[in-house]
């Protein structure tokens, strides 16, 4: 997402502050998960930032193999279970919570299948001209299904929401 190890740790940073107040504003249970989000997301460029520094620099090398697998298990596993669980708690509608219970259903396959990626292929990642460009295996019909579904459950559980501004979510 970020150009640089220094704009993923300022993200970070400002992703910290913003889900603590979050956390913090939140008055019921079901609030915690969606209050969450930023944070999980700090930790995801946290992660991305020390792979800058991985990619940079020898004497971060080291880092390298588990930092690129902490940033994709946020953007490929994590993100696709949690934003419909996150929002299925928040939903009063009947007919909205089914739909959001089939999209948390779909997120869980899709998380499914990406962690099995994760463990199977030769992930690596790398500086392609100005961002890091994560390398999870080769390119296949079910890969291009499985995007598709990942939209569906990150993108439209927000949509699906009775909760006034989700969709500006």
């Amino acid at each position: 997402m970020c150009f640089s190890a220094g704009a993923s740790f300022a993200a970070g940073s400002i992703l910290s502050v913003v889900g603590i107040a979050a956390i913090h504003k939140s008055v019921l249970k079901e609030q915690y998960s969606f209050a969450a989000i930023p944070l999980l997301f700090a930790v995801q460029q946290f992660a991305e930032g020390f792979l800058w520094l991985s990619l940079l620099h020898t004497s971060f090398e080291y880092l390298q193999q588990a930092v690129t697998y902490v940033f994709l298990i946020f953007a490929l596993v994590v993100w696709p279970l949690w934003i419909p669980f996150s929002i299925l708690l928040l939903e009063k509608v009947i007919v909205k919570r089914r739909i959001l219970k089939l999209l948390l259903s779909t997120g869980i396959l899709v998380s499914v299948y990406f962690a099995f990626r994760l463990v199977t292929q030769n992930i690596h990642a790398g500086i392609v001209e100005y961002h890091i460009s994560y390398y999870t295996g080769p390119r296949t019909r079910a890969l291009d299904i499985t995007g598709f579904f990942y939209f569906m459950t990150t993108f439209i559980s927000p949509m699906v929401s009775s909760v006034k501004k989700m969709r500006y979510f």
